[in-house]
């Protein structure tokens, strides 16, 4: 059958959840895009061509890459499918390594500042909103934050194994630094860049994973003056049985936090003494398709992609700092030198 040549065309490299789930949302959000999936296994359904060759990605000449796969094949796939002349997508994170996702960077190439990375979050309104309060300074200056994110991984994706997922190998990619690095990239977008780390990881529970379980963080953000530096704390497991995901912000005149799994953003203030509700996701549309909906613009009308590969390379620095952290006994490690502090 002949190809609509005025149709946006898409090749997804990798049908797992994340590039099923890309599927359904750009689907959605153009009904009559052709796609091309390729998968190691042979994806099967309706919608798409299908193949396990990344040689029919280059003849498909899609208008748009989509990189769904492990974080540990990104930059074997660039090589493969040779120079790009197209926005790339990439799902988090960047790569599984820093000295991966500098690899990335260079093969990406021309497209590298029409290329879009997959922190959804950046696009939740309620997070959005909590970002611009605390920037905004309408509670003074924050003077300490803490985040935590947590969640059963058995409970994470219903009828699969965890065992075999992404998030419980460490040759896929997995574990909660690189599973959870939305919180990375976050925290550094709301409060600022990251100066230094102290941090533990490792596994504390019996799951049948090879990566570790949980990471406990602080965090010191650039500031100009050090005895005014904000320090921040951040916990990320795949223990927790009630699911979680907060930020709270300690500030001035009040203390702020965002809820991630009810889309709130709450300010306890001395003179209310209670939490008061200041905001709810509206649920008009998901973080997904906000996200996708922002892709589509840097490739059908060139817009700047929100979530730039920079933010990713920064998002695996400080996943390095952490581990050196960690093989230091918890010492502080400055992100821009790799540095000790003695």
């Amino acid at each position: 059958m002949a190809r609509d040549a005025t149709a946006l065309s898409v090749a997804i490299v990798g049908f797992g959840s994340a590039g099923e789930r890309a599927f359904e949302v750009l689907r959605e959000l153009r009904p009559d895009a052709e796609f091309l999936v390729v998968s190691r296994n042979g994806a099967a359904g309706e919608g798409f061509r299908s193949t396990r060759s990344l040689d029919d990605v280059v003849a498909f000449e899609p208008d748009a890459v989509v990189l769904a796969g492990p974080a540990t094949t990104r930059a074997d796939v660039l090589r493969q499918i040779g120079a790009l002349t197209v926005p790339v997508f990439i799902e988090k994170p960047l790569a599984h390594t820093l000295g991966d996702a500098v690899v990335v960077v260079e093969l990406l190439g021309p497209v590298l500042e029409r290329s879009q990375l997959g922190y959804n979050l950046r696009f939740s309104e309620s997070l959005v909103a909590f970002r611009d309060i605390v920037r905004g300074g309408q509670f003074g200056r924050v003077e300490r934050f803490s985040a935590e994110t947590a969640q059963y991984l058995p409970d994470w994706r219903p009828g699969k194994d965890y065992r075999d997922t992404v998030s419980a190998r460490a040759d896929l990619g997995g574990g909660v630094l690189l599973e959870l690095s939305h919180e990375l990239d976050y925290l550094r977008w709301i409060f600022g860049e990251w100066d230094w780390v102290s941090a533990w990881t490792g596994r504390t529970s019996s799951l049948e994973i090879d990566v570790e379980d949980t990471a406990l963080v602080t965090i010191g953000i650039e500031g100009d003056q050090a005895e005014t530096q904000v320090v921040g704390q951040l916990s990320l497991d795949f223990v927790r049985r009630d699911k979680t995901r907060t930020v709270t912000a300690v500030c001035e005149s009040g203390t702020l936090r965002w809820d991630g799994i009810s889309g709130t953003v709450e300010i306890n203030e001395p003179s209310e003494s209670r939490w008061k509700t200041l905001l709810t996701d509206s649920g008009s549309q998901s973080t997904y398709r906000a996200q996708w909906d922002s892709f589509l613009s840097v490739v059908e009308k060139g817009s700047a992609p929100l979530v730039a590969m920079s933010d990713g390379v920064a998002v695996l620095r400080a996943v390095e700092a952490i581990r050196h952290s960690h093989e230091q006994s918890g010492a502080r490690i400055f992100l821009k030198t790799g540095g000790v502090v003695s």
